[in-house]
């Protein structure tokens, strides 16, 4: 599965940018309470993880830096104190570099044992 090329090589960052987009825009008009809503962005992240690609999850995490910093921006009031939003931001900074160091692992290791030769 991880040697699968697709055809399409624009169809996982068009994915990546409409599903911040669409989450953002979300929870910029969601009435309720925001809370535990905001860990969607972490879920993106890890979720770009799986197409194998470390510029993806770079892409995916800048995005998610950018939406959550416009859902602070429009709904300050609701987010909490400016130093919460930092907080995210940090965690938000952290699970890309995590994840992204885990897909540059997967590659490498992918990497050596396709030379190998099998027994």
């Amino acid at each position: 599965l991880a040697k699968f090329v697709p055809t399409r090589r624009w169809l996982p960052w068009a994915w990546s940018v409409v599903d911040v987009v669409f989450l953002t825009s979300v929870l910029a008009i969601l009435a309720a309470p925001l809370g535990t809503l905001l860990c969607g962005y972490h879920m993106l992240i890890c979720a770009s993880g799986l197409f194998f690609s470390v510029r993806l999850v770079g892409l995916t995490t800048g995005l998610s830096l950018l939406g959550c910093f416009v859902v602070a921006v429009l709904r300050g009031a609701d987010v909490g104190p400016w130093h919460y939003v930092l907080y995210l931001e940090a965690t938000l900074v952290l699970a890309g570099l995590l994840v992204g160091y885990q897909v540059w692992r997967l590659g490498v290791l992918r990497d050596y044992y396709e030379d190998r030769p099998r027994w």
